[in-house]
């Protein structure tokens, strides 16, 4: 009796279903739902699925809609929408809203094409109706706007798709993501006016998953007839969401889409514009006493700082970081401007915003001068740019005149910068890289592996050439001498040889012109090609030259050796070594601390990041030593003994020197050729004692000629020495370290350049 009522009431629970859903009556229809539970039975999944979808349960109307084993078109297409606006309700809750009180219209309709894929219908008010597939054919059109777009996948440049079309577009775009710098992200707007459109493609697409444009951050949707507010609304919260650079537009949607954005635009930049006139307008009553006491020992007020840095780098961002803390523990108001999300960028709006809100004494920012900032930064603010990179936007005439009496350049290379590319010497403040203290233990053990090196120099050196000539590719000539001048530098280290410094690579490259009769006639292209041999190509096979000759020693001794980088494991000589990459900060000091020896190898002065970085952490450095490493100190030891302290160049230095020191002052001026290619050797030294690289009478670092090598001998040397004897290394890389933290601290280096501005700055009109 029990099981035939229970059987009786399931079917009549079915067939009261089956007649309230018939009849449009959700409420009662729910209601029965509710008291099946679980157990709906599968005739009546399909429209189940409806009334949950009826009452925004998205989830639970995918789950099941999913249950249905043959389901028909129709359940496909109310699957898939309630997969999309579950999604929706996660990651874009007030799309989600909108989407679901906007009621289907029959202007918007699915039809098919001749491929067998769907597309959407458009019946205007007036007019015939529109097929929103070009040509009819969806997946042709998508290949033809990706085609339009390969620019901007190429440079990253911001996408916008006005008009929903068929929707095919969207989802390929969520799937063809460019491989930027880093953890960049390609923005895209998506823009439709109508809600009933996007309502009929979220039927036909699934959108959702981690690469569906639902759940990607870097698409933004702006749906409805009030998108233009929409967007206009959210950038001038946000300033850094990104404008879009190119588009796709779609029918006559997109083009009035078009036309819309343009006020979208102006009505952005309208608040931008009173803005910049506010600032230009203070700074250009700021009073220069005030600010010069702004930089002094004991200003008058707290001053102000904004530092610009991008997260899409790896060393320079923690630069900029590293600066805001140095800055604060001396005193200053320094905040960060950097990109809050990958696909984030700082706009000249972001930036204006900053300004106003902080009204900053200066501005800080590594590796960019003022101009490229163009009518953003009024003219009377001090611009301070740290030079860490020979970059092409740094090394021309054009970038050098565009310097200003209140913008500043830090380099330890102002001679170079000086004579070949016109920055003003007086705007030039000798400064190189610098070291964050770190938190240290009190006591750890240096018992990981042997041997660790860290860099990204993991290409082989034909991979390094064929980037190199693609980078070449619009110079005919100059790719030429590339691939020329590579061979040889490729040859001459298979030999055991190497080229220290720029002018041995000039050299060579001379040599080469002459033999091939292949000239390089405009100078700045010349120093182009040597800059990029250098630093490129030179770079690599200087690393990898002595990395070899540690691999080898390490596989007679029996000792461990840990490469840390990208690519390394895709060397043929190094793979074995490879550990991947490893984080900046606290997992890169652990490491270094634990390792018995860590390498620094670089075709540079010594003092470089990394060696710097690693002795404040605590290790323990062996040090491929360079011709800058030596004739750097003798020169300025020299220059200490017999001369002026302000002089700065050889011209001077000939001149004031007494008759009995001429030749002497000859042969260091000799020695001291290496510099050639980096500027005046006297003014290059000087600029490195004032940033405090040097100091007369003094090594680079002290005992520097005990883990200095340049050999394979010395290296099998040097590992016998060290590897068993912790005390020694302990005491020299204590040493090292109480002068690194002396000379070469971020707090050390920001007093000396705030100093030195305030100065620059109270001179002005003297």
């Amino acid at each position: 009796m029990m099981g035939d009522m229970s059987s009786c009431v399931d079917h009549q629970s079915v067939t009261l279903f089956t007649e309230a859903f018939a009849g449009g009556d959700f409420e009662k229809a729910d209601g029965l739902l509710t008291e099946m539970g679980k157990a709906v039975p599968g005739e009546l999944l399909a429209a189940a699925g409806q009334v949950h979808l009826h009452f925004g349960r998205w989830r639970e109307a995918a789950k099941l809609l999913g249950r249905i084993i043959n389901p028909t078109p129709t359940d496909q297409l109310h699957r898939t929408f309630a997969r999309n606006m579950g999604a929706m309700a996660e990651y874009r809750p007030a799309l989600c809203e909108r989407l679901a009180g906007a009621t289907p219209e029959a202007r918007f309709q699915i039809a098919a094409t001749p491929s067998g894929r769907p597309t959407i219908l458009y019946t205007p008010p007036v007019g015939p109706p529109t097929i929103l597939s070009p040509d009819n054919d969806p997946l042709g059109a998508v290949e033809t706007s990706l085609r339009k777009l390969a620019t901007a996948f190429e440079k990253g440049q911001t996408i916008g798709v006005y008009g929903f079309g068929d929707g095919y577009l969207v989802a390929a775009l969520a799937l063809k993501a460019p491989q930027l710098t880093l953890t960049q992200q390609q923005a895209v707007h998506i823009i439709a006016a109508e809600a009933q459109h996007v309502r009929l493609a979220l039927s036909m697409h699934d959108y959702t998953g981690p690469d569906g444009p639902i759940a990607q951050q870097r698409f933004h949707w702006w749906v409805g007839e009030d998108w233009a507010e929409q967007m206009r609304d959210a950038m001038l919260t946000e300033p850094q969401i990104p404008f879009p650079q190119m588009c796709i537009t779609h029918g006559k949607q997109g083009d009035l889409i078009e036309t819309q954005l343009v006020k979208v635009g102006e009505a952005i930049s309208a608040p931008a514009l009173a803005v910049q006139s506010q600032l230009d307008e203070y700074y250009r009553d700021l009073d220069a006493g005030e600010l010069a006491a702004a930089f002094s020992e004991h200003p008058l007020r707290t001053p102000r700082a904004l530092i610009i840095t991008s997260r899409f780098t790896t060393v320079l961002q923690y630069a900029a970081r590293d600066t805001v803390a140095a800055l604060q523990s001396l005193g200053w108001s320094a905040h960060l401007l950097i990109e809050k999300r990958d696909d984030y960028q700082i706009t000249g709006s972001a930036v204006q915003r900053a300004v106003s809100d902080l009204k900053p004494d200066m501005v800080f920012v590594i590796d960019h001068l003022r101009v490229e900032y163009p009518k953003v930064f009024p003219a009377n603010l001090p611009w301070v740019c740290w030079i860490q990179d020979h970059l092409s936007n740094l090394t021309n005439r054009a970038a050098g005149a565009s310097v200003t009496k209140r913008d500043f350049v830090l380099t330890p290379f102002a001679p170079l910068y000086a004579q070949r590319h016109g920055y003003p010497m007086r705007q030039c403040i000798p400064l190189g890289k610098l070291t964050r203290i770190p938190q240290r233990p009190e006591t750890w053990a240096s018992d990981g592996d042997d041997l660790a090196f860290v860099s990204h120099a993991s290409q082989t050196p034909p991979a390094m050439v064929e980037r190199m000539l693609d980078a070449a590719k619009h110079d005919p000539l100059g790719q030429k001498l590339i691939a020329a001048a590579s061979e040889r530098m490729i040859d001459l280290y298979e030999r055991g040889q190497s080229l220290p410094t720029p002018l041995d690579v000039r050299l060579l490259l001379d040599e080469t012109q002459r033999e091939t009769g292949m000239f390089i006639p405009d100078p700045d292209t010349r120093h182009f090609v040597i800059d990029m041999l250098f630093t490129q190509l030179n770079n690599l096979l200087y690393r990898q030259q002595a990395l070899t000759w540690f691999a080898d020693a390490a596989d007679e001794m029996g000792l461990s050796l840990a490469l840390y980088g990208s690519g390394w494991r895709d060397h043929p000589r190094f793979g074995k070594y490879a550990r991947g990459p490893i984080d900046y900060g606290q997992p890169l000091e652990e490491m270094t601390r634990k390792t018995k020896i860590n390498l620094q190898i670089v075709p540079f002065f010594c003092l470089h990041q990394r060696l710097l970085d690693g002795l404040a952490a605590g290790g323990f450095f062996l040090v491929r030593s360079g011709p800058y490493d030596t004739v750097g100190p003798a020169l300025l030891a020299f220059l200490a003994d017999h001369l002026p302290e302000h002089v700065d160049s050889v011209e001077e230095a000939r001149r004031l020197i007494d008759a009995s020191q001429r030749e002497a002052l000859e042969q260091h001026l000799e020695s001291a050729a290496v510099f050639a290619e980096r500027g005046d050797p006297v003014g290059i030294v000087q600029s490195w004692r004032r940033a405090g690289w040097l100091k007369p009478h003094q090594p680079a670092l002290p005992r520097f000629d005990e883990v200095s090598f340049d050999a394979p001998w010395c290296v099998r040397s040097h590992l016998a020495r060290f590897i068993h004897d912790e005390g020694a290394r302990r005491a020299i890389a204590e040493a090292q370290r109480q002068a690194v933290e002396q000379r070469l601290s971020y707090t050390t280096g920001m007093q000396r350049v705030t100093r030195q501005i305030g100065r620059l700055i109270e001179s002005e009109n003297r």
